[in-house]
């Protein structure tokens, strides 16, 4: 049972879905594929108290059946999939944009009722972004629907970890100030917020004094990670998290006296605009960091101003509009090039300069070295954090894992990369569709695995998730 939980456990998902509104079908098989596995290896094992997993079952079939029915009735009533996979590459009849229409007049003002090529143009965007908004919801709740499931291990069993290549570790930022409804209410009105004598947009709100709070214990995770290379988007809220998650760890140094000693390399923050929140909130205004003021206030912080970021707002602007949608994982394209290219710079490249933590290091060397975040086989592996914000990660692990779920603030997502040489790492990766996010050349996250899905405890017995859970 262990061998074939842990086999299970590292499959890659047959179908990753786009980022569009998709069919029934390949929405859900993703959060579906582990527990299917498991059923396959619990069907041969004769013992297996079986009554224990018959409500489970029950719970995961009539669950299907309702969101099927949800389904039908608020998504497949208006796209009317036929060979196409998706909606925004189907062609949209008139029938469909005129029963639309008839029961969504609230969202149609201002356009003629007569049917003319300019109406429907108009009247196929409403309708597509409604379309969007409707699955977006209708997909939320698949977020607590990949059910993993655990068992004890049979006696003088163990199990064969794969060979682990990279760690990545990516953390969601603490609180916004703008968690206050005052505070947000207050910076709408004059256009900026203000917090110890800095101004920030909109968009880029700082943390409240939780936040704070809350991306400190994160050091407490890091401190005993041999981390190579730390990346946080240039936001102010995702720069103070990884501050406070490295604090004055991850520093090498060397005695010069018995009282003092000298600094001799230590670990730096790469600031990466390509791991910014979805741009939905600059469609209509400007995106809301700015390098120069953070040079001005971190330029003596442990922040690496040496470091040729892969995006700038310039670039950045190319993924706007569709980052603008109504979609929780609207950056899916932003994450799966930006991934690539990280990936592909650390496997070929090497223009990365990492850190390595020379007391840790030499704990592996010893084999003396203990973490209770780290799988055997993982210790020795590159360890790569990001801290990022919430609709990235959202898009990141659909890329990755095919699935959808919600981060909560100042959780952590630990996603691996299977040596593609090791037993477990080749097995997996053959015989699956392919991503719909790969293109021509390698893919590279093709051996990327979702292996810990962070803190959820707050979803637990929640029948409708609050806003204050999907805030990013």
């Amino acid at each position: 049972m262990a061998d074939c939980y842990m086999k299970a456990f590292y499959q890659k998902p047959p179908l990753i879905p786009s980022s569009d509104v998709t069919q029934f079908d390949e929405a859900i098989t993703p959060h579906l594929d582990f527990s299917d596995k498991i059923e396959d290896c619990l069907e041969s094992i004769e013992e297996m108290p079986k009554k224990l997993f018959k409500k489970l079952k029950d719970l995961r079939e009539s669950t299907k059946e309702k969101l099927e029915e949800e389904y039908k009735a608020k998504i497949l009533k208006y796209a009317p999939f036929l060979t196409e996979s998706s909606l925004r590459n189907s062609s949209v009849k008139r029938e469909i944009l005129e029963s639309w229409r008839k029961n969504n007049e609230d969202k149609c003002e201002g356009i003629p009722k007569i049917f003319t090529r300019e109406t429907k143009g108009k009247l196929k965007e409403l309708y597509l972004n409604d379309m969007d908004n409707i699955f977006n919801r209708w997909r939320r709740q698949l977020s607590p629907f990949s059910l993993s499931l655990k068992c004890d291990e049979a006696p003088n069993v163990v199990p064969e970890f794969p060979k682990i290549k990279r760690v990545f570790w990516f953390v969601r930022h603490g609180e916004r100030l703008d968690n206050n409804k005052t505070v947000k209410d207050q910076a709408k009105i004059i256009g900026k917020y203000h917090d110890e004598g800095r101004e920030f947009e909109l968009d880029n709100s700082p943390l409240s004094d939780t936040g704070k709070v809350r991306a400190a214990v994160l050091n407490q995770v890091f401190d005993n990670i041999n981390i190579q290379h730390l990346f946080a988007s240039p936001y102010e809220r995702t720069v103070q998290t990884a501050l406070y998650l490295l604090e004055e760890s991850h520093k090498n140094v060397k005695k010069i006296s018995r009282r003092r000693e000298n600094i001799t390399s230590e670990l730096k923050i790469k600031l990466e605009p390509a791991f910014i929140e979805s741009m939905t909130d600059c469609v209509d205004g400007k995106i809301g960091f700015d390098i120069n003021d953070l040079w001005k206030h971190y330029q003596k912080s442990r922040i690496d101003w040496t470091y040729g970021s892969v995006y700038n707002k310039d670039n950045l602007k190319d993924f706007m509009k569709e980052e603008g949608r109504k979609s929780d994982i609207s950056c899916s394209r932003r994450a799966g090039e930006v991934l690539t290219y990280l990936l592909q710079n650390l496997e070929e490249n090497h223009t990365l300069q990492g850190f390595s933590n020379g007391i840790l290091q030499k704990q592996i060397d010893d084999n003396i070295y203990q973490n209770d975040w780290l799988q055997p086989g993982e210790e020795g592996a590159d360890q790569i954090v990001i801290v990022t914000h919430g609709l990235f990660l959202n898009s990141a692990i659909n890329q990755i894992a095919g699935m959808f779920f919600y981060s909560p603030l100042t959780s952590i997502l630990k996603v691996v990369e299977l040596d593609p040489d090791s037993a477990i790492g080749h097995a997996s990766s053959s015989g699956h569709a392919a991503s719909s996010s790969s293109s021509t050349g390698p893919n590279y996250l093709e051996n990327l695995r979702l292996v810990h899905f962070g803190a959820t405890e707050q979803f637990v017995g929640q029948q409708d998730f609050g806003a204050s859970y999907f805030q990013h």
